[in-house]
């Protein structure tokens, strides 16, 4: 059972721990990390998330993302989530920090309530969709997608060939305008 540090309301450590499981039950914050990853022919990442997952299953999401473990840093925890997720290497210098957000969301149907302060990034790499190797248990897929698909995945909720997105729109349109930002400059 892995364990996370539970925060205030306001982000800072208590000094307690818990497994991510009893702080959803009751309702506690927490630190994740999400990461919309992008490659230079200016594609992104979708991936299906498994028909296993408690949260969003079976929906499309164009972030990497979990929670931050005890002792490790959200740019550990993003690094680890890449490698888990997708198989993916990740470097430091690929990463760009887009910001913490708090996301605050009640799941009625599951008893459970996910707060978590948020650490976005950007995360640059040279790869193709042959380079993905993706964990079953978290995805049935993945692969890279022009941005102007994602764009249009993101405006609709949904693309025939590809399915139906997971409902954070905002989340999504802010971090594709934080990658438009980027190469741009």
């Amino acid at each position: 059972m892995t364990l996370v540090d539970i925060l205030t309301a306001e982000g800072e450590p208590t000094g307690q721990t818990a497994s991510v499981d009893e702080i959803s039950k009751k309702g506690l914050w927490r630190r994740g990390v999400h990461a919309l990853i992008y490659n230079p022919q200016q594609e992104v990442i979708i991936q299906k998330r498994s028909h296993e997952i408690i949260y969003h299953p079976d929906l499309l999401d164009l972030s990497v993302g979990g929670g931050v473990d005890v002792g490790e840093t959200p740019l550990e925890a993003i690094i680890r989530e890449t490698r888990e997720e997708l198989g993916l290497i990740i470097e430091p210098g690929m990463i760009t920090p887009i910001g913490v957000r708090k996301y605050n969301h009640r799941w009625p149907i599951y008893k459970k309530t996910c707060r978590c302060f948020n650490h976005g990034y950007l995360i640059r790499v040279e790869a193709t969709n042959d380079d993905l190797v993706t964990e079953p248990s978290e995805l049935t897929w993945a692969k890279f997608i022009p941005l102007a698909e994602a764009k249009r995945l993101i405006k609709k909720g949904r693309l025939k060939s590809l399915g139906r997105l997971e409902p954070t729109y905002a989340y999504y349109k802010y971090q594709i305008e934080q990658l438009d930002k980027v190469l741009a400059s």
